[in-house]
Protein backbone atom coordinates (compact mmCIF):
# COMPACT_ATOMS: atom_id res chain seq x y z
CA UNK A 1 0.00 0.00 0.00
CA UNK A 2 2.78 2.45 0.93
CA UNK A 3 4.53 1.74 -2.37
CA UNK A 4 1.38 2.78 -4.25
CA UNK A 5 0.96 6.00 -2.28
CA UNK A 6 4.58 7.24 -2.53
CA UNK A 7 4.51 8.07 -6.28
CA UNK A 8 1.22 9.92 -5.87
CA UNK A 9 2.61 11.87 -2.90
CA UNK A 10 5.75 12.76 -4.87
CA UNK A 11 3.67 14.07 -7.79
CA UNK A 12 1.55 16.20 -5.46
CA UNK A 13 4.56 17.68 -3.65
CA UNK A 14 6.73 18.42 -6.66
CA UNK A 15 4.16 19.45 -9.29
CA UNK A 16 4.14 23.09 -10.41
CA UNK A 17 1.25 25.23 -9.15
CA UNK A 18 -2.02 24.73 -10.99
CA UNK A 19 -2.87 27.05 -13.88
CA UNK A 20 -6.06 27.97 -12.06
CA UNK A 21 -3.91 29.87 -9.57
CA UNK A 22 -2.40 31.87 -12.45
CA UNK A 23 -5.87 32.62 -13.81
CA UNK A 24 -7.23 33.62 -10.41
CA UNK A 25 -4.32 35.99 -9.85
CA UNK A 26 -4.58 37.55 -13.33
CA UNK A 27 -8.34 38.09 -13.15
CA UNK A 28 -7.98 39.58 -9.66
CA UNK A 29 -5.22 41.90 -10.86
CA UNK A 30 -7.33 43.18 -13.77
CA UNK A 31 -10.33 43.78 -11.53
CA UNK A 32 -8.26 45.48 -8.82
CA UNK A 33 -6.27 47.66 -11.27
CA UNK A 34 -9.49 48.92 -12.86
CA UNK A 35 -11.39 49.59 -9.64
CA UNK A 36 -13.57 46.48 -9.60
CA UNK A 37 -13.67 43.09 -7.94
CA UNK A 38 -14.03 39.42 -8.84
CA UNK A 39 -17.55 38.13 -8.17
CA UNK A 40 -17.31 34.51 -9.24
CA UNK A 41 -15.68 32.06 -11.60
CA UNK A 42 -17.67 29.84 -13.97
CA UNK A 43 -15.37 27.61 -16.01
CA UNK A 44 -12.86 29.84 -17.81
CA UNK A 45 -14.97 32.99 -17.22
CA UNK A 46 -14.37 35.30 -14.28
CA UNK A 47 -17.42 37.46 -13.64
CA UNK A 48 -16.20 40.83 -12.39
CA UNK A 49 -18.08 43.70 -10.76
CA UNK A 50 -17.67 47.39 -11.61
CA UNK A 51 -20.10 50.32 -11.28
CA UNK A 52 -19.62 51.30 -14.95
CA UNK A 53 -20.75 47.93 -16.39
CA UNK A 54 -23.85 45.76 -16.05
CA UNK A 55 -21.77 42.68 -16.93
CA UNK A 56 -17.98 42.58 -17.03
CA UNK A 57 -15.79 39.52 -17.40
CA UNK A 58 -12.49 38.07 -18.51
CA UNK A 59 -11.81 34.52 -19.67
CA UNK A 60 -8.63 32.66 -18.81
CA UNK A 61 -7.41 29.43 -20.37
CA UNK A 62 -4.10 27.73 -19.68
CA UNK A 63 -2.95 30.54 -17.43
CA UNK A 64 -3.55 33.17 -20.15
CA UNK A 65 -6.28 35.78 -20.35
CA UNK A 66 -8.06 35.16 -23.65
CA UNK A 67 -11.17 37.33 -23.71
CA UNK A 68 -12.62 40.53 -22.29
CA UNK A 69 -16.36 41.11 -22.37
CA UNK A 70 -18.89 43.50 -20.97
CA UNK A 71 -22.26 45.10 -21.39
CA UNK A 72 -23.83 48.38 -20.41
CA UNK A 73 -27.35 49.68 -20.26
CA UNK A 74 -28.31 53.11 -18.93
CA UNK A 75 -28.54 54.89 -16.58
CA UNK A 76 -25.03 56.18 -16.53
CA UNK A 77 -22.78 57.11 -19.34
CA UNK A 78 -21.76 54.95 -22.26
CA UNK A 79 -18.42 56.80 -22.33
CA UNK A 80 -17.46 55.48 -18.87
CA UNK A 81 -18.32 51.94 -20.00
CA UNK A 82 -16.25 52.45 -23.16
CA UNK A 83 -13.28 53.66 -21.07
CA UNK A 84 -13.59 50.63 -18.79
CA UNK A 85 -13.63 48.24 -21.75
CA UNK A 86 -10.71 50.04 -23.43
CA UNK A 87 -8.67 49.78 -20.23
CA UNK A 88 -9.72 46.14 -19.75
CA UNK A 89 -8.69 45.24 -23.32
CA UNK A 90 -5.39 47.04 -22.82
CA UNK A 91 -4.68 45.13 -19.58
CA UNK A 92 -5.75 41.74 -20.95
CA UNK A 93 -4.07 41.90 -24.36
CA UNK A 94 -1.17 44.29 -23.74
CA UNK A 95 -2.14 46.78 -26.44
CA UNK A 96 -2.11 50.55 -25.91
CA UNK A 97 -5.37 51.78 -24.39
CA UNK A 98 -6.03 54.27 -27.20
CA UNK A 99 -5.53 51.54 -29.84
CA UNK A 100 -8.00 49.25 -28.03
CA UNK A 101 -10.48 52.11 -27.64
CA UNK A 102 -10.24 52.88 -31.36
CA UNK A 103 -11.24 49.33 -32.34
CA UNK A 104 -14.05 49.27 -29.75
CA UNK A 105 -15.42 52.56 -31.06
CA UNK A 106 -15.30 51.30 -34.66
CA UNK A 107 -17.35 48.26 -33.65
CA UNK A 108 -19.89 50.34 -31.73
CA UNK A 109 -20.30 52.66 -34.74
CA UNK A 110 -20.82 49.63 -37.02
CA UNK A 111 -23.27 48.20 -34.50
CA UNK A 112 -25.23 51.44 -34.22
CA UNK A 113 -25.66 51.46 -38.01
CA UNK A 114 -26.96 47.88 -37.93
CA UNK A 115 -29.16 48.53 -34.83
CA UNK A 116 -29.99 45.21 -33.26
CA UNK A 117 -27.57 43.05 -35.26
CA UNK A 118 -24.08 41.82 -34.41
CA UNK A 119 -21.21 43.90 -35.76
CA UNK A 120 -17.46 43.36 -35.86
CA UNK A 121 -14.26 45.39 -36.07
CA UNK A 122 -10.60 44.40 -36.12
CA UNK A 123 -7.38 46.27 -35.54
CA UNK A 124 -4.31 46.45 -33.29
CA UNK A 125 -4.33 42.65 -33.06
CA UNK A 126 -7.85 42.62 -31.61
CA UNK A 127 -11.17 41.32 -32.88
CA UNK A 128 -14.23 42.99 -31.36
CA UNK A 129 -17.77 41.71 -31.65
CA UNK A 130 -20.53 44.02 -30.52
CA UNK A 131 -24.25 44.42 -30.28
CA UNK A 132 -25.91 47.84 -30.00
CA UNK A 133 -29.61 48.38 -29.47
CA UNK A 134 -30.85 51.67 -28.08
CA UNK A 135 -29.17 52.20 -24.70
CA UNK A 136 -27.71 48.68 -24.60
CA UNK A 137 -24.14 47.89 -25.70
CA UNK A 138 -22.40 44.49 -25.46
CA UNK A 139 -18.74 43.93 -26.39
CA UNK A 140 -16.59 40.80 -26.74
CA UNK A 141 -12.88 41.31 -27.34
CA UNK A 142 -10.39 38.59 -28.31
CA UNK A 143 -6.93 38.50 -29.82
CA UNK A 144 -7.13 38.32 -33.61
Amino acid sequence: MLRAVLPLLAVMLFSPPARADDCDAKASRVARDLGGSVRTRIGPAFKLAHPDAVNWSVDCTGGRLTKAAGSWSGPGTASRFAQLMGRTSSEVFGVPEDAAASVLLACVRNGARKAGAMAEATGSGLKVGCFVSGDYIALDVVRR
